[in-house]
Parts: structure tokens; C-alpha cells; sequence
């Protein structure tokens, strides 16, 4: 993770615009102007030279840098491709020229987008050749989650005598490296989303041993043995260890297993505010993919199986999580997580059954993601909302967590 990512070859710079500096050309004729008029008087011979020689001065200040100008050749490196929120990222940035003529003043602004505490913007002035090629490094802080871009928005070569410039600006042509950052896994200390669902593992037992009706996690039917040091607490029948006076342990051996499903929504929110609202709208989406996280190491502490969907690639993707080394494999995929703007299935097809319980985390509770619940209500299936915002709406299963990860209605 920490290895530099390198790109094969050093990119050649293109398209760049000319922008002649009138008020330098203006002052630089009536220095010509000045000097032809001044020397007149004394002598006409050295007058002549003189405008021959601003003349060649112009000529050959502009000549040498649009010549040298044409092989301009860049690179971005990064310290590291994936990094966790807070590490150190270093960027270095290298410039050199294949023209044996240097390039005089050579200005660099470097970009890095909000994901990245860094410098953003930073000028600098170099000079560049074929035997000294220039090397820029600046180092940033990840922030937030997601992927960000780090490079150059804009170069800017002037001539010897600052008559012109030739400016380079725009992504397509810019050098640029990107670095995918991992969500954090946060501790969830008040979930009450997951005390529900234990609680629905034991409310809709009898004191006898079997099912009243279908629970969260098992079909009916299951016996019972004496608890042995080292079983799930999620196995203990409370109300039947109360009554026996020992813990009795459920025996599900047998029993086809009901797990607990999770819906990442694939819809976000950045793409429908405004530039100013951007960053706003990026920290609700970071908590809804880090509170995912959360409820699921949440599960993983108390041996709850869980089934996640989340769509990536074109396709709703489905894993079975179990254990710790799933979640943080999840926090890989996330680095480069990116939510969708246009239409499609909020729900996946083929998980809405009768009896099945569902939770869908979003962070755009929205028209068309309620008329689906609305419509996999219907079918006899329980789906819970977990949104980082309340709303208004009629839906009774809306739970809400906050910035310190906390599960509540």
C-alpha cells in the first residue's frame, strides 16, 4: 500500500494557448522608441544597432521558449495509490525538457481536491532544461473518504523578456495522480437499530423452547442444551434460562439460517447540489458508507451473520459477512466507491420475500426509493431506513445516525 505509484512514462504537455502580454510589449516599443530617438542625436550608426538588437532580442526570446516550449514532458508520483483517513500523502511532481534550450520562468500551480489538506493552489516558479529537470514535492493530509485527485491545474511558461506566455491549463491535459481513501471504521456506542434486532431473536419465543412465529434469524422448531463458555450470547433463550434457572443455549444445527440483510442505496446527493453545498453533501455520504461499517462490526462483536448489497460494476454485488477480516476487505472496496445520479433499482431484485427483514442505508431518502419500500411493504416484508438526516414521511421503520455513529429512532 505504501509502494509510490509510478506511471510508465513521462507525458508530453500539448495544447496550450498563446497570450501575448500587451502592456509588456507596449512599455518594451517605447523603450525602443526612446532609445532610437535618444541616440539619433549622437549617432545615427549606433542608433540603428541598437533597434536591430531589441528587434533580435524580441525575435530570439520568443523563438527560443515556443521552440524549447514543444517538449515539455511531465510526471506525478504518489507515496502510496490507497490510504486510510489522516495518513500522509506525498506527491512529487517532475518537469523536464528534451529541447537543449531552457525554458526561462516556468509557473506550476498545484491542485488538490478537499479530500486532501494540503496546499491547494500553490504557485511555483521554475526554470527548466534538458540537463536540470525540475522536481516539485508537496505533501497533504486524507481527510475524507472517496477518491481524489492530486496535480497540476495549470502551466504557464513565459518568454526571457515576458512578451508572451504559453498557458496549459485543463484536466485532460494536466499530469495528475489519484489516491482511493479507505472509510474509517467507526465504534458504534448506542445501537439501538441492533438491540432490535436481537430482541426480535428472543421476543417471539415461548417459554417452552419453540417459536410463537418465524423470527429474525432462524425458521421455527429449534431444541435446546445447557450453555458451554464460548457460545454466541445471540444462542441464549432468556425467558427459557429465567424459568429453568440456567442458561439454555438454542441447538439450530439443523435449521435453515435467516440472516440479516443490509442495502448500501446506490443513489447520492453530490451530484444535485450546488458547488457551495458539495461539502456538505460529501459527509452525508461518507457516514452512510461508515455507518455500514459501523453496523456491521456491530454484528460481527455479537456473532450476528449479515448479508450486505451494494452495486459496483454494473451489477448489485452480495457478500456474507461473518468476520472482521470481511469488514476491513469492504473498506478496500469503498476507497473507491462512487454513488450514482441517474435512475435504477434502489432495491435489489430477488431479496424481497415474505418474512425477510431489510435495512437500507441512504443518504437520499427520496420519492422513488419510498415507492419501493412502499411496494416491498406489500409483499409482508419488514425493511428498516437508516438515514444520516430526519424527513418527513410516513414510513414507522426510519432510524437516524448521527456524527458520532449512534443507531436511533
Amino acid at each position: 500500500m505504501g509502494a509510490i505509484q509510478r506511471k510508465t512514462a513521462m507525458n508530453k504537455i500539448t495544447n496550450g494557448k498563446i497570450e501575448i502580454n500587451a502592456g509588456r510589449v507596449a512599455v518594451y516599443i517605447v523603450i525602443a522608441l526612446i532609445g532610437l530617438w535618444f541616440f539619433s542625436y549622437y549617432d545615427n550608426a549606433f542608433s540603428l544597432a541598437f533597434i536591430i538588437a531589441l528587434v533580435f532580442a524580441a525575435i530570439a526570446s520568443c523563438g527560443a521558449t515556443y521552440f524549447a516550449s514543444a517538449e515539455i514532458y511531465t510526471n506525478v508520483e504518489l507515496s502510496r495509490s490507497i490510504a486510510d483517513k489522516g495518513e500522509e500523502i506525498h506527491m512529487t511532481l517532475t518537469i523536464e525538457s528534451r529541447r537543449h534550450i531552457p525554458v526561462p520562468f516556468f509557473y506550476v500551480k498545484v491542485s488538490n481536491e478537499w479530500l486532501l489538506a494540503g496546499r491547494d493552489g500553490e504557485q511555483y516558479v521554475i526554470s527548466v532544461s534538458a540537463a536540470h529537470p525540475a522536481v516539485i514535492t508537496q505533501s497533504c493530509k486524507a481527510l475524507g473518504w472517496g477518491t481524489a485527485s492530486l496535480g497540476v491545474i495549470e502551466i504557464a511558461i513565459h518568454d526571457f523578456l515576458g512578451l508572451f506566455r504559453i498557458t496549459y491549463t485543463g484536466r485532460c491535459h494536466m499530469p495528475a495522480a489519484s489516491v482511493s481513501i479507505r472509510p474509517a471504521l467507526r465504534e458504534s456506542l448506542r445501537n439501538d437499530y441492533l438491540a432490535l434486532v436481537c430482541n426480535r431473536m428472543v421476543d417471539e419465543e415461548k417459554e417452552d423452547g419453540q417459536s410463537a412465529k418465524r423470527s429474525f434469524l432462524s425458521q421455527p422448531g429449534y431444541q435446546h442444551r445447557p450453555y458451554v463458555p464460548g457460545d454466541p450470547l445471540k444462542l441464549v433463550n432468556w425467558k427459557l434460562s429465567a424459568r429453568v434457572d440456567k442458561y439454555m443455549v438454542r441447538e439450530n444445527e439443523f435449521l435453515k439460517t435467516h440472516v440479516p440483510v443490509i442495502v448500501l442505496d446506490r443513489f447520492g446527493i453530490r451530484q444535485m447540489v450546488p458547488p457551495e453545498h458539495m461539502h456538505s453533501a460529501a459527509l452525508l455520504e461518507e457516514r452512510i458508507v461508515e455507518a455500514v461499517l459501523a453496523m456491521l462490526d456491530s454484528m460481527v462483536k455479537q456473532s450476528v451473520s449479515c448479508k450486505i448489497f451494494y452495486y459496483g460494476n454494473d451489477a448489485w454485488q452480495e457478500l456474507t459477512v461473518e468476520e472482521k477480516d470481511q469488514i476491513m476487505d469492504l473498506q478496500q472496496i469503498f476507497s473507491q466507491y462512487v454513488f450514482e445520479s441517474t435512475g435504477g433499482p434502489r432495491i435489489p431484485e430477488g431479496i424481497v420475500a415474505e418474512g425477510s427483514t431489510i435495512a437500507v442505508f441512504t443518504c437520499a431518502f427520496d420519492y422513488a426509493l419510498q415507492s419501493e419500500i412502499t411496494k416491498a411493504l406489500g409483499s409482508g416484508t419488514v425493511i428498516d431506513v437508516i438515514c444520516p438526516e430526519t424527513h418527513e414521511t410516513d414510513l414507522d421503520n426510519l432510524w437516524i445516525v448521527n456524527e458520532s455513529y449512534d443507531f436511533y429512532k
